[in-house]
């Protein structure tokens, strides 16, 4: 690196963190104000606070960094220019836009910082903030484990499953459908109720339907089958939270 770029990086760099700094400064303080009441109202303590604000911080640098570069290359151009260091670059043989590639590839570099942290650190962080909030200190957090209408879809395989509880494994109103290799419909399960454990699905009061082809008149007939239970081996349970419509946005990559 030469020591123009050096020089420019380093002093885009400080004018950068030190506007990030008095912005985030600047938004904490304010949401600070705002929902402190909100926390002693609730008899919350200072950890909870510290918590939450901590929480918060990766969102904060994600929103505020495009406005703290904003404001960091107005404040280095105007810096150099008032000490009439862009005058000196230039009468040495430096061009504009020389100058400006400094500051174009630290913007780049901030610019693939804050996608990682805004994809990979801020979902997880607000949903940390957004279990307080909700949880703590308004009391709407839901805690339900149940999950409602549920659809998979698998190789030659659908299932739907109306209602389904994430913290016993049970499931009502179980419908299964297979198809063969040119998906036509093979193989149909509909059950009352039933429970995954251990990596097996647990199907009771099942109704089965098998399609056939007769392969001399071309007609397809079908066979019907009833099992007090049915257990289907190797069919993991859905995903925690699958189906769920209500999680923050901020809470997704």
């Amino acid at each position: 690196m030469s020591i123009i770029n050096r020089y420019l990086s380093v002093t885009f760099l400080k004018n950068w963190a030190m506007s990030l700094a008095a912005f985030i400064v600047l938004y904490t303080a304010i949401d600070f104000i705002e929902k402190v009441v909100d926390f002693m109202g609730k008899g919350l303590g200072f950890k909870t606070m510290l918590v939450f604000f901590l929480s918060q911080l990766p969102k904060v640098i994600v929103l505020m960094s495009p406005v703290a570069t904003l404001v960091a290359v107005m404040i280095t151009l105007t810096l150099l220019a008032r000490n009439s260091e862009v005058v000196a670059f230039k009468a040495g043989g430096v061009s504009l836009y020389r100058l400006s590639a400094p500051l174009l590839i630290c913007a780049l570099g901030i610019s693939l910082g804050t996608f990682l942290l805004s994809d990979q650190v801020a979902p997880r962080t607000n949903a940390v903030a957004n279990a307080i909030w909700q949880g703590q200190v308004k009391g709407r957090l839901d805690t339900s484990t149940v999950v409602e209408d549920i659809w998979l879809k698998g190789v030659r395989q659908l299932q739907h499953i109306e209602s389904y509880d994430e913290a016993d494994g049970t499931v009502k109103e179980v419908t299964l459908i297979f198809t063969d290799d040119e998906m036509n419909m093979a193989r149909r399960l509909e059950a009352k109720g039933g429970r995954f454990t251990g990596g097996h699905l647990v199907l009771n009061e099942v109704r089965e339907k098998n399609y056939h082809l007769d392969e001399q008149s071309g007609d397809r007939y079908v066979l019907y089958k009833t099992h007090p239970v049915l257990v289907l081996d190797d069919w993991p349970a859905p995903p925690p939270g699958f189906g769920r419509d209500d999680q923050n946005s901020e809470e997704l990559s």
